[in-house]
């Protein structure tokens, strides 16, 4: 005759469920829901992007970038809520890796959902604080700042700079990210101004020698016409193997701009010896 389980044999029976239960909290799931509990109103289960697929695309470009160079140490500077950065982990994990923003619920996010200190024998830091004001109390062989200049007044932006150029060693590289001014700015009122190579220059030579100056996403038509298929009013494409092959087509066929006609531009830089 079968008795009833004890205590201990439930809690051993119940322990692979519950692992499974702890490992579904690797992402905030409850919070892909939406709802107004006041009306009933506003139900939604799922977030999306028109254009994340630019986005995905010039931090794989900025990683690409990346790949070419000799670093053991890394900052990326107004680094919100630490989303590049872990890719930048899951890509160099043997790198010393520290984002810093000033925005107190981004690194909150950073610290929740990018797991830092987890990916391998290098580490993963993420610190709000204030670059201009309080300046890292070290330096890095390479510093990034991903879409972030276009967000800081231009009456602050030489002394945001040069909190850039403290923070990165002397001979160390800079990679910006930017939006051109072929990405209309009327309707981003987040942005301050949008760059060419001229303003680009103008605003970062004083403090690093400009190495290059590369223009990404020129896809007007099929920019919008792959925005259109990915996430519309009625349906958000599910269908895995097509969603990776649109997406490395783009990748393969419109990151990278023959001319100056891109939304973005990513300008690698480098520290002079002082």
């Amino acid at each position: 005759m079968i008795g009833p389980a004890t205590k201990s044999e439930t809690a051993e029976a119940f322990a692979p469920s519950r692992a499974r239960q702890e490992a579904m909290y690797g992402f905030p799931y409850h919070h892909i829901m939406e709802f107004d509990s006041s009306n009933y109103s506003g139900f939604a289960q799922t977030k999306n992007s028109p254009s994340g697929f630019r986005y995905a695309s010039y931090l794989i470009r900025t990683i690409e970038e990346l790949e070419g160079l000799e670093f053991d140490s890394l900052i990326d500077i107004g680094c919100g809520d630490g989303f590049f950065l872990k890719h930048v982990a899951d890509r160099f994990r043997d790198k010393q890796l520290v984002g810093i923003d000033i925005s107190e619920p981004a690194i909150q996010l950073a610290n929740t959902l990018c797991n830092p200190g987890t990916q391998g024998v290098g580490s993963l830091e993420y610190h709000c604080d204030d670059v201009v004001n309080n300046p890292p109390t070290r330096q890095f062989d390479v510093g990034t700042s991903i879409a972030v200049l276009e967000h800081i007044p231009p009456e602050d932006l030489a002394d945001f700079v040069a909190a850039h150029r403290r923070a990165i060693k002397p001979g160390g590289t800079l990679l910006v990210v930017l939006p051109s001014k072929n990405l209309p700015i009327k309707n981003i009122s987040r942005h301050y101004q949008h760059f060419d190579d001229d303003s680009a220059r103008a605003m970062l030579e004083p403090n690093f020698t400009v190495e290059s100056i590369e223009y990404l996403n020129n896809d007007r038509f099929w920019g919008r016409l792959l925005s259109v298929i990915l996430t519309n009013r009625m349906f958000i494409l599910n269908h895995r193997g097509l969603r990776e092959f649109l997406f490395k087509q783009y990748m393969k066929r419109m990151v990278r701009c023959r001319g100056k006609n891109g939304f973005m531009m990513i300008v690698r830089c480098r520290r002079p010896m002082d």
